[in-house]
């Protein structure tokens, strides 16, 4: 549950393909090629096959830098709709936010060219 002090990312885009395990298999595959800078972690939350991943990951531990993403995908008319919330965004944490942000979008971009080159 986000805090009223916290801010989520909440990104839904609609991918026109219903084959729901190549889009999470290029999902998890791009997610595997980011970087992850020295000194972060990452642990898996949940994995709901060809429905939900979430992973936390962060730096600083305890009161550092903590954020939860989840996608969730889901059937719907014309192909499959992927939505990603990324949360524990603090109110002072603007930066972390309009990065994410630019960094999902992109994210998102890049899936979506993947897929159409894929059909």
């Amino acid at each position: 549950m986000i805090s009223a002090d916290e801010r989520a990312l909440d990104i839904t885009i609609l991918i026109c393909t219903r084959n729901r395990r190549t889009l999470l298999n290029q999902t998890l595959d791009s997610l595997a090629e980011m970087s992850v800078p020295a000194g972060w972690r990452c642990e898996v939350l949940v994995v709901d096959p060809f429905e939900r991943l979430s992973y936390n990951w962060g730096v600083g531990g305890e009161g550092g830098l903590q954020w939860v993403v989840l996608f969730t995908l889901t059937p719907a008319e014309g192909g499959t709709r992927v939505r990603m919330e990324q949360s524990g965004f603090g109110p002072d944490q603007q930066a972390a936010y309009q990065g994410a942000n630019y960094g999902w979008q992109k994210f998102f971009g890049g899936l979506e060219r993947v897929l159409e080159e894929m059909d």
